[in-house]
């Protein structure tokens, strides 16, 4: 496939666009764009988008998009973002510093500063009838598998451990772990 552009595009100089399709863009210098889907985005200058999706939304300076990200309305990605492999972001504002490396969905929220969204996180923001937002501030870390249930604020500085559910909100510098204890029955039937 070669690059299609479609509508009204403004490309800067020192930009590199590969097998990608962009509908009403603007793209700024040394951004490096492949293979991807752009629709009324804007890409900020050293950005690096990969095999993904954006649409209706802005990606700030240095940022990593991809491979296999979808980038959905309304979002706002910062500088030295990474929004990684098989990562879907709607609605939402994700401020400097901020990973999202792989297998997650943030939807209808906000995120700090340098905050560590794990494998697997789930911003659970619909409860059927209405979608709520999701806060978490600056400095987070946010472990594998952990669900997010809004509506939600997450302090500064917390720290979220694999396989946690949250369902209250969160004072700052909290530390949250929710074990449970395997329990193994022998199967007789093997």
């Amino acid at each position: 496939m070669e690059n299609i552009f479609i509508g009204k595009n403004k490309i800067s100089k020192k930009v590199s666009i590969s097998k990608s399709y962009l509908e009403n863009c603007t793209v700024e210098k040394d951004c490096f764009i492949f293979d991807s889907y752009l629709k009324n985005a804007t890409v900020k200058k050293g950005t690096k988008i990969i095999k993904s999706v954006v649409s209706d939304s802005i990606i700030d300076e240095n940022s990593e998009i991809g491979p296999f990200a979808h980038i959905r309305p309304e979002s706002v990605i910062g500088k030295n973002c990474k929004i990684g492999s098989f990562v879907e972001i709607k609605k939402s504002k994700i401020k400097t510093g901020t990973k999202c490396a792989h297998l997650a969905y943030v939807g209808d929220a906000f995120i700090g500063k340098n905050c560590n969204i794990g494998c697997g996180v789930v911003f659970a923001n619909f409860n059927g009838k209405i979608k709520q937002q999701i806060t978490v501030k600056s400095g987070c870390f946010i472990g594998a598998n952990v669900n997010l249930v809004s509506p939600l604020k997450i302090g500064k500085n917390c720290f979220i451990a694999a396989g946690t559910t949250v369902r209250k909100d969160l004072p700052d510098k909290t530390f949250v772990v929710a074990k449970t204890e395997n329990k193994t029955k022998t199967n007789k039937s093997i």
